[in-house]
């Protein structure tokens, strides 16, 4: 039987920046575990949702991917004080 794989851990969000100095409205998800194939990240506005999986603001979906770091978001833009919540899968 084999072990189910490890929770990521040190989760870490950030807004990207530009050589402008532009506000862009984009994240990037980051995490550490241990080697994995593919991952999924989850963002929503209240913490019921995502418990439920249910990515109201972003949802990845599965993909094939060893990333860890620098893993660019997408779906609606997320505004400074935005508070929200995320996970990530691996």
């Amino acid at each position: 039987m084999q072990a189910a794989p490890a929770a990521p851990r040190d989760l870490a969000a950030k807004e990207v920046g530009n050589h402008l100095g532009l506000a862009l409205h984009e994240h990037s998800f980051s995490w550490k575990a241990p080697s994995h194939v593919a991952c999924q990240v989850i963002v929503a506005s209240d913490q019921r949702k995502l418990a439920a999986d249910v990515g109201d603001l972003w949802n990845s979906g599965m993909r094939r991917s060893d990333k860890q770091s620098g893993v660019l978001g997408g779906g609606q833009a997320l505004q400074p004080g935005q508070e929200v919540w995320w996970k990530g899968r691996v």
